[in-house]
């Protein structure tokens, strides 16, 4: 049960559904520390989630043809970014230049579906 005091108090930062100028709010510090011990595959700070990936070609590729179906179901997709034995993912939320709540949910996805290309 809310009391009505709690309505009045000031919400704290981060993680909110949106920020100043309606768009996603960015995460603190300590909400993306607390994110990446939930994604172990990923690394990163406020400013982004990154995934690197070292497989052999013909199984990039096929990740690569998940995540632009992702976007199309989804409509957002990591930013890729070509390595010399793989590919890293990025995931921000570039209209705010952080990580957002959006961005966590992308890398659980992300998580997923290469989870589920590797099963094949």
């Amino acid at each position: 049960m809310v009391r009505h005091r709690e309505l009045l108090q000031r919400p704290g930062g981060g993680g909110g559904v949106t920020g100043p100028k309606g768009r996603s709010a960015p995460l603190t510090d300590d909400e993306v520390a607390a994110a990446l011990r939930a994604l172990p595959r990923w690394s990163g700070d406020r400013s982004g989630l990154r995934r690197t990936l070292s497989l052999p070609q013909e199984n990039l590729f096929a990740i690569r043809r998940a995540l632009d179906q992702l976007k199309i179901t989804y409509g957002r997709q990591p930013q890729l970014h070509d390595t010399p034995d793989g590919l890293t993912l990025l995931v921000r939320t570039v209209a705010v230049s952080a990580v957002t709540s959006l961005d966590l949910e992308l890398a659980r996805r992300v998580d997923e579906l290469i989870d589920e290309i590797g099963r094949f």
